[in-house]
This record gives structure tokens, C-alpha cells and sequence, in this order.
């Protein structure tokens, strides 16, 4: 097929300009050549018998270019939109998940304590000796634990003779 010259001309700077791009737009790097072969389309849908594509058909591929693009970018947008609630979800749900976790370390916790008082020979225990006792994460949620064992009634908190905490089960 037969391109107006100004057409060539546009395909030339085209050429030259995607080959000065360092790092460009890959996507836009066959443009051209797709809507040369939209415009030889539309030339052979209009006369089949023709070999020459005109400045009309040229511009009319460019048009379709021009609204393909643009529904390209509307739904790459989209997609990293989707893509972003996506992994906003995601990191809810993780949240959510350690909140559970949390949780539960925190009733084993205070499950341990409970354990403790009861198995205790003395009539109080140190918070030292429940300290101990206590692994490392259930350290981590021993004074939440305290506190909801006594708000709940079911351990009492008294001081000892040098002015340390002291628990009992009530």
C-alpha cells in the first residue's frame, strides 16, 4: 500500500522520536505501524481494488488510535485502583489476624497466670515469680493480663512487706 507523503513524514519523526526515547513508553513504540494497518483497513474495506491509502483513512485510524489509547489508560488506571483496594484489604485482614492473635496470647497469658496461683504452695506469689514462670511473648501481655484478672475478680492484688505486687486468686 501507498502512503501520502505526509504521512511518511509522520512516521519518519515518529521513528526518530521513539528511537531518542530512552526508557519511553514501550506501548506507544508500534503505533505507527498498527495504525498504518488500521488505515490500509479502512482503504480496503472502502475499494478494494485501491493500493493507496489516503490522508482521510490515515486520520480516521488515527482517531481509533487516539480512543484506543485512551480506554487503555482509563483501564490501567482502573487496574492499579483495584490493585491498591486490593492490598488495602489485604493488609485490614493482616491487622485483623494480629488483633486475633494478640488475643489469644492474651487469654493464655492470663490461663498461665491463673495456672500459677492455683499451683502455688504460698498463699500470694511475687510478680517476679509469675514473671518467670511466663514465657517471652506471654511477658509481652502479663500486665494487660493482671489487669483483666483483677478487673473480672478473679485474682487480688495486694502489696507485700517491702512494698512489691503481690497476687492471690480470690
Amino acid at each position: 500500500m501507498r502512503l501520502p507523503s505526509a504521512v511518511k513524514r509522520e512516521i519518519i519523526a515518529d521513528k526518530i522520536r521513539v528511537n531518542r526515547e530512552r526508557g519511553g513508553n514501550p506501548r506507544r513504540a508500534h503505533g505507527m505501524y498498527l495504525q498504518t494497518k488500521l488505515a490500509a483497513a479502512f482503504r480496503l474495506l472502502e475499494d478494494p481494488q485501491s493500493s493507496a491509502i489516503t490522508q482521510e483513512d490515515w486520520d480516521l485510524a488515527g482517531m481509533m488510535m487516539q480512543c484506543s489509547r485512551k480506554c487503555y489508560e482509563e483501564n490501567l488506571r482502573e487496574y492499579k485502583n483495584e490493585n491498591l483496594n486490593r492490598r488495602a484489604d489485604c493488609k485490614e485482614e493482616d491487622e485483623l489476624v494480629r488483633e486475633q492473635v494478640d488475643m489469644r496470647a492474651l487469654r493464655a497469658t492470663e490461663n498461665r497466670i491463673v495456672e500459677l496461683l492455683e499451683s502455688s504452695a504460698q498463699e500470694s506469689v511475687s510478680r517476679a515469680e509469675i514473671s518467670r514462670s511466663l514465657s517471652k511473648r506471654q511477658k509481652l501481655f502479663m500486665d494487660e493480663a493482671l489487669e483483666n484478672l483483677i478487673a473480672s475478680g478473679v485474682v487480688k492484688h495486694s502489696k507485700g512487706r517491702r512494698g512489691g505486687d503481690r497476687y492471690s486468686l480470690i
